[in-house]
């Protein structure tokens, strides 16, 4: 199979590679560094963060893991368990995967709760970058 076939086996068909059998084929990438597996997070599978840890750490031209795509999809790493791939870098300048898994859950909490705007306006006046 190549990449543009198992591309449009998950965006069309919403067919996921298992990543144990078919590991050679979430591998697969184009000229810019976009794996089968950045596809696959994209389209919502959630890679296990003990087993895949070698394909959550795939990173694109762009600098964005596979673990950063599954983040931004809902899927929140364990602190404890997790630590090598919450210390990767992000592919945003100065974060990495725990910075943004933060920011995620104060955004969560943040709206959930509904705070003013005023009470975000002085938080972000003292915790700066985190809000």
């Amino acid at each position: 199979m190549n990449y543009k076939e198992a591309m449009e086996q998950i965006l069309k068909k919403r067919i996921f590679f298992n990543p144990v059998k078919d590991k050679q084929i979430l591998l697969l990438k184009n000229e810019l560094g976009i794996t089968i597996a950045h596809w696959q997070a994209v389209a919502g599978y959630q890679f296990d963060p003990v087993r895949d840890k070698e394909i959550l750490k795939l990173r694109n031209a762009l600098g964005k893991t596979v673990a950063e795509i599954q983040l931004k999809k809902g899927y929140l790493f364990d602190v404890e368990r997790d630590k090598e791939i919450l210390a990767l870098p992000s592919s945003k300048k100065g974060k990495t995967i725990l910075d943004l898994q933060n920011e995620i859950i104060l955004e969560k909490l943040i709206r959930e709760l509904k705070i003013p705007t005023i009470v975000l306006k002085i938080k972000r006046a003292f915790c700066g970058s985190l809000i």
